[in-house]
Formats: structure tokens, sequence, C-alpha cells
């Protein structure tokens, strides 16, 4: 028995497939679970109808019909090996397609001989091995981890407080020296561990308290120096 399988949402506004009446889509579904873990099935009408429609009265040469468009739009490729008919989905490994399938377990792929076709993934189902293409893609991912958003933060803030906000607060703040307190915020946080998600707001907000401390500062005066 194969391994369930997925139908993505392109399957249904995939230009190829409108051209399909509703009964060939609904087969082209089918043959997704009809085939094996490597997309490869029997091709024959009676066991296919038999999988897919097991309790509608279609006979074998609607089935045929509906099967000789799948083909001709591509969907799937028939091949004959020792005088017995197979077909499998070019497309069942490709990434980007809606009909691609991610498999942790395949079966054994013992019963049913590769297509002598042609095609540019020939010989793709055999490259693939019975470990997860899902675990692979992880691996992948896990190697090339990319930083969490507070890390790619910390480490653009120079960036993110370009000469753009720069100006719009010097505008803004006419009386403050902005760059002089941007760069005391950069030297400030960078040298630390912090959960801030969006430095333009909490710059403004520490440009206002920072430039009022120092502005009562600068106008303290010590009354002892004058008694």
């Amino acid at each position: 028995m194969a391994n369930n399988r997925l139908i993505r949402p392109g399957f249904f506004v995939n230009p190829g497939v409108s051209t399909l009446s509703i009964e060939e889509r609904y087969l082209l579904i089918g043959l997704t679970a009809v085939a094996n873990d490597w997309g490869k099935l029997w091709f024959q009408p009676s066991h296919i109808s038999s999988q897919v429609f097991p309790t509608d009265q279609i006979n074998t040469e609607e089935i045929n019909t509906m099967l000789e468009q799948i083909v001709k739009k591509g969907f799937i490729c028939s091949y004959i090996v020792d005088d017995v008919e197979y077909a499998h989905f070019p497309s069942w490994r490709e990434s980007g397609s809606f009909l691609m399938q991610y498999l942790d377990k395949p079966r054994p792929d013992a019963d049913i001989p590769e297509c002598p076709k042609s095609h540019n993934n020939k010989g793709v189902l055999k490259q693939f091995s019975e470990v997860s293409g899902t675990i692979e893609k992880n691996r992948i991912k896990e190697n090339r981890k990319e930083p969490n958003r507070r890390e790619r933060l910390d480490d653009n803030i120079s960036e993110i407080l370009n000469s753009q906000l720069v100006t719009a607060m010097s505008e803004r703040y006419p009386e403050v020296n902005v760059s002089y307190y941007k760069d005391k915020y950069i030297l400030h946080y960078e040298s630390r561990k912090n959960n801030i998600t969006d430095h333009r707001r909490n710059f403004e907000k520490w440009l206002l308290e920072e430039s009022e401390k120092e502005e009562n500062n600068n106008n303290y005066i010590d009354e002892e120096l004058y008694m």
C-alpha cells in the first residue's frame, strides 16, 4: 500500500489541468494514489478503473479516452517493458511541481521497471534514496540556519538607522543633534543583548529621553559655587 498523497492548491489553477474535463481531473488525482511511492503504476485501464472508480459505471473505452488526454498533456508518461504497459509521473520529485510528493519513508521500488524514455529527470526516481526528502531538506536548512529576527536587527542597526531616518528625525527635532545620538545608540545596543524588534521606534524614544537628560544636566547649577 502506498503512502498518503499531497494535492496542492496549484493543481486546481494549473492551466494544463483546466483543459481537462472534471472526470479527467478526478482521474488524474486518483492516479497519484494508484502510483507507487516512486510515481510509477501499472497502466492497465481495468485495473485503474477498479482503483479510482470502484462503484461507478464507467466503461474501459471511457477510461482509455481520459487516460489518453492525461498522457497527451504530459502529466504522466506511458511506456512498455516486456510487453507490459506502465506509466509514471515525470514531475513526481520535481521541485515546484504541483504534483511533487514528499515521502519520508517510500516503500521499496521493486515491482515496476524504469521508464526507458528520455526525460529531463531521467533516472531521478532511482537517485532518491529511501531517506526522507523532508529530513534532507531540514538538514540543509539547519546547516544554512538563518539568524532569527532579533539577531538580524541587532546586526543591522546601522542600516536600519540610515541617513534617511536621521534626516527625517533632524527635521522633526531640529534642536537635537540626531547624528550624535544615533552613534551613541548604536554603541549602546550593539554591545548588549536585547529583545528590541523595532529599532526605529525605540531610537526615537531613546533620542528624546537622552537629549532631555543631557539638557537637564547642562542646565543644572551648583548653588554651592555661588555661595
